[in-house]
């Protein structure tokens, strides 16, 4: 009876003492977990640009090369009205404004209409052309009798003018030579009267040197 008592605690301790050193053989059986990946590990260093290989330029535009033009729309070319339906293609040889819905007059030099005055009258009868010639020879007799007669008026004021010239020119001749005569009248008698002062005052310190000057611009 004892003995059954004290077999159930210890059967129920190796009941434990299993179940512990089971726990501890699964927990020795499990994998390690992976390591992780440690910080300190050196990390290969981007390839840096060595600084003496040389890097291609960028291509630039070269100044020289032409740049093509933008189009110019054309003067004569007729705009189309907005939602207007676009034109057939034109016929080889016809003008830019053939097809055009509004009319479109052509330019002023592209015009060559002849615009000419016509002149529609009857040509002239044999009388009319005697007639003509008549009238022409009665207009040269005239400009030749006109002529002669201007060449005699020229000739005659010409005379009358050379004549009353050359009597203005006799009447103040003589008004001039009357004029002179007296004049050299009265410079010899102005030389005279000097030299009778200076040769009665030669030495006079106030008025023989003026008479000495004015002499001698007498004489001169």
């Amino acid at each position: 009876m004892s003995s059954c008592h004290c077999a159930r605690p210890l059967s129920g301790a190796l009941l434990v003492l299993l179940v512990w050193v089971g726990a501890g053989s699964v927990s020795v059986a499990q994998p390690a977990p992976a390591a992780a990946p440690s910080t300190l590990k050196p990390q290969p260093a981007p390839a840096a640009a060595s600084p003496l290989k040389p890097q291609p330029a960028p291509a630039a535009a070269s100044p020289l090369k032409p740049q093509p033009a933008p189009a110019a729309a054309s003067p004569f070319k007729p705009q189309a009205a907005p939602g207007a339906q676009p034109a057939a293609a034109a016929a080889p040889g016809a003008t830019p404004w053939a097809g055009a819905a509004v009319p479109v007059a052509p330019p002023g030099f592209l015009d060559t209409a002849d615009k000419r005055i016509k002149d529609e009258r009857p040509a002239p009868t044999p009388q009319q052309v005697a007639a003509l010639k008549e009238l022409e020879n009665e207009a040269n007799n005239f400009t030749k009798i006109g002529g002669s007669y201007r060449d005699t008026l020229v000739a005659l004021l010409q005379r009358e003018y050379l004549r009353k010239r050359y009597s203005q020119d006799q009447g103040y001749m003589h008004q001039v030579d009357a004029e002179e005569a007296l004049e050299d009248k009265a410079r010899l008698s102005a030389i005279e009267l000097f030299e009778r002062f200076l040769a009665k005052y030669p030495n006079d310190p106030r008025y023989a040197p003026d008479a000495m000057f004015r002499l001698g611009e007498l004489y001169f």
